[in-house]
Protein backbone atom coordinates (compact mmCIF):
# COMPACT_ATOMS: atom_id res chain seq x y z
CA UNK A 1 0.00 0.00 0.00
CA UNK A 2 1.60 3.44 -1.20
CA UNK A 3 0.01 6.43 0.39
CA UNK A 4 0.61 9.58 -1.09
CA UNK A 5 -0.52 13.35 -1.15
CA UNK A 6 -0.91 14.64 -4.83
CA UNK A 7 0.29 17.96 -5.96
CA UNK A 8 1.14 20.32 -8.56
CA UNK A 9 1.71 17.80 -12.14
CA UNK A 10 -0.56 15.00 -10.63
CA UNK A 11 -3.78 15.61 -12.50
CA UNK A 12 -3.51 12.78 -14.35
CA UNK A 13 -2.78 10.33 -11.41
CA UNK A 14 -5.96 12.10 -9.79
CA UNK A 15 -8.33 11.55 -12.29
CA UNK A 16 -7.11 7.59 -12.96
CA UNK A 17 -7.60 7.65 -8.68
CA UNK A 18 -11.23 8.88 -8.71
CA UNK A 19 -12.30 6.97 -12.32
CA UNK A 20 -10.58 3.82 -10.03
CA UNK A 21 -12.50 4.51 -7.06
CA UNK A 22 -16.12 5.50 -8.14
CA UNK A 23 -18.06 3.27 -9.20
CA UNK A 24 -19.61 3.55 -12.52
CA UNK A 25 -23.14 3.80 -12.54
CA UNK A 26 -22.49 6.83 -10.07
CA UNK A 27 -20.83 8.93 -13.11
CA UNK A 28 -24.24 9.91 -14.80
CA UNK A 29 -22.39 11.27 -17.40
CA UNK A 30 -19.87 13.22 -15.81
CA UNK A 31 -16.09 13.57 -16.85
CA UNK A 32 -13.44 14.51 -14.86
CA UNK A 33 -11.53 17.74 -16.14
CA UNK A 34 -7.68 17.94 -16.12
CA UNK A 35 -7.58 21.58 -16.30
CA UNK A 36 -9.63 21.88 -13.40
CA UNK A 37 -7.79 18.99 -11.25
CA UNK A 38 -4.53 21.32 -11.83
CA UNK A 39 -5.82 24.33 -10.44
CA UNK A 40 -6.77 22.40 -7.40
CA UNK A 41 -3.17 20.60 -6.85
CA UNK A 42 -1.82 24.03 -7.14
CA UNK A 43 -3.81 25.11 -4.09
CA UNK A 44 -1.69 24.22 -0.83
CA UNK A 45 -5.43 24.68 0.88
CA UNK A 46 -6.63 21.39 -1.09
CA UNK A 47 -5.65 18.45 0.10
CA UNK A 48 -5.74 15.18 -2.08
CA UNK A 49 -4.21 11.71 -1.28
CA UNK A 50 -4.31 8.64 -3.30
CA UNK A 51 -3.82 5.31 -2.19
CA UNK A 52 -1.72 2.82 -4.71
CA UNK A 53 -1.69 -0.79 -4.67
CA UNK A 54 0.55 -2.38 -6.90
CA UNK A 55 1.24 1.00 -8.37
CA UNK A 56 -2.31 0.92 -9.56
CA UNK A 57 -4.93 3.72 -7.77
CA UNK A 58 -7.81 2.27 -5.58
CA UNK A 59 -9.20 5.27 -3.33
CA UNK A 60 -8.61 9.02 -2.48
CA UNK A 61 -8.94 11.35 0.46
CA UNK A 62 -9.89 14.87 -0.40
CA UNK A 63 -10.07 17.83 2.18
CA UNK A 64 -9.22 21.72 2.00
CA UNK A 65 -8.60 24.16 4.62
CA UNK A 66 -9.60 27.16 5.42
CA UNK A 67 -9.14 30.22 8.59
CA UNK A 68 -11.33 30.14 11.62
CA UNK A 69 -11.37 33.79 11.38
CA UNK A 70 -13.07 34.22 14.74
CA UNK A 71 -11.18 32.06 16.65
CA UNK A 72 -7.73 32.35 14.75
CA UNK A 73 -5.59 29.05 13.01
CA UNK A 74 -7.10 27.34 10.75
CA UNK A 75 -9.47 24.28 10.21
CA UNK A 76 -9.73 21.66 7.30
CA UNK A 77 -13.38 19.46 6.00
CA UNK A 78 -12.79 16.33 5.26
CA UNK A 79 -14.80 16.18 2.27
CA UNK A 80 -14.79 13.03 0.80
CA UNK A 81 -13.33 9.64 1.01
CA UNK A 82 -13.75 6.94 -1.98
CA UNK A 83 -11.68 3.42 -2.35
CA UNK A 84 -12.35 0.93 -4.92
CA UNK A 85 -15.03 -1.26 -3.52
CA UNK A 86 -13.20 -4.61 -3.78
CA UNK A 87 -10.23 -2.99 -1.49
CA UNK A 88 -12.85 -1.59 1.05
CA UNK A 89 -12.31 -2.97 4.67
CA UNK A 90 -8.69 -3.21 4.01
CA UNK A 91 -7.43 -0.06 6.67
CA UNK A 92 -7.03 2.31 3.33
CA UNK A 93 -8.97 4.54 5.17
CA UNK A 94 -7.42 4.73 8.35
CA UNK A 95 -3.92 5.54 6.56
CA UNK A 96 -5.33 7.83 4.12
CA UNK A 97 -6.76 9.69 7.34
CA UNK A 98 -3.79 9.20 9.19
CA UNK A 99 -2.06 11.11 6.60
CA UNK A 100 -4.39 13.64 6.07
CA UNK A 101 -4.07 14.58 9.98
CA UNK A 102 -0.30 14.30 10.06
CA UNK A 103 -0.19 16.99 7.06
CA UNK A 104 -2.94 18.89 9.16
CA UNK A 105 -0.48 19.19 12.24
CA UNK A 106 2.70 20.08 9.85
CA UNK A 107 0.25 22.86 8.15
CA UNK A 108 -0.56 24.12 12.10
CA UNK A 109 -4.15 23.10 11.54
CA UNK A 110 -6.40 23.18 15.21
CA UNK A 111 -9.01 20.82 13.60
CA UNK A 112 -10.48 18.59 10.77
CA UNK A 113 -13.88 18.36 10.72
CA UNK A 114 -16.28 15.81 8.65
CA UNK A 115 -19.76 15.05 8.51
CA UNK A 116 -21.41 12.27 7.63
CA UNK A 117 -24.87 10.56 6.63
CA UNK A 118 -26.64 8.73 9.55
CA UNK A 119 -26.54 5.47 7.08
CA UNK A 120 -23.25 5.32 6.98
CA UNK A 121 -21.51 3.03 9.71
CA UNK A 122 -18.99 2.46 8.31
CA UNK A 123 -17.92 6.24 7.97
CA UNK A 124 -18.68 7.03 11.17
CA UNK A 125 -16.73 3.67 12.95
CA UNK A 126 -13.98 4.77 10.42
CA UNK A 127 -14.02 8.44 12.14
CA UNK A 128 -14.80 7.32 15.52
CA UNK A 129 -11.89 4.64 15.26
CA UNK A 130 -8.95 7.45 13.81
CA UNK A 131 -9.86 9.66 16.53
CA UNK A 132 -12.45 11.62 15.30
CA UNK A 133 -14.75 12.62 18.40
CA UNK A 134 -18.72 12.49 17.51
CA UNK A 135 -20.32 15.99 18.00
CA UNK A 136 -23.54 15.04 19.68
CA UNK A 137 -25.95 17.38 17.67
CA UNK A 138 -25.35 15.95 14.11
CA UNK A 139 -23.71 13.24 12.15
CA UNK A 140 -20.50 15.12 12.57
CA UNK A 141 -16.81 14.10 14.06
CA UNK A 142 -13.98 16.71 14.90
CA UNK A 143 -10.20 15.94 15.23
CA UNK A 144 -8.80 17.97 17.48
CA UNK A 145 -5.13 18.17 16.48
CA UNK A 146 -2.09 20.30 17.97
CA UNK A 147 -1.14 21.72 14.69
CA UNK A 148 -2.15 25.35 15.79
CA UNK A 149 -0.53 25.09 19.20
Amino acid sequence: MDIRRLREGDSELLAATIHAAIAEEEWRGRTVDLTFLEQALRNDSCYYFTCLMDDAPVGYLCAYRFPDAPGGGYHVYLQSIDINERFRRRGIGTVLVEALKRACIADGVDHIWVGTSIDNVAAQKLYAKTGGKHVETGMEYVYELDGGS
